[in-house]
């Protein structure tokens, strides 16, 4: 079998997620699922990059933005113990009352 690399969007993977399962994210193991991305095309998948970003923050963190990012935090440290999968972090910023995505 052929080696490749799997891209995943977290956003993105997240939003069609919540868009199959009635607004709620469904539980699932993400390395699992780009193995099985790479093994219908008949490839083994050596490595898988995640790109996501942290939760928005404001200079005084709400309730609310501290325990997104602690959960974030969790998640992400989960992802980052699996061997050959390799988080990559961007940066959310908020710009006229609208969240982007560096």
């Amino acid at each position: 079998m052929d080696e490749t690399y799997v891209f995943v969007d977290g956003q993105y993977l997240s939003m069609i997620a919540k868009h199959f399962y009635d607004g709620k994210p469904p539980s699932f193991d993400i390395n699992g699922f780009a193995m099985t991305l790479a093994r219908e095309q008949e490839l083994w998948c050596s490595r898988t990059y995640y790109y996501t970003a942290p939760p928005y923050q404001s200079p005084k963190p709400t309730e609310d933005e501290i325990e997104r990012r602690r959960k974030y935090d969790k998640f992400v440290s989960k992802l980052k113990s699996i061997p050959n999968f390799f988080v990559r972090e961007g940066r959310c910023q908020k710009v006229d009352d609208d969240f982007h995505q560096k």
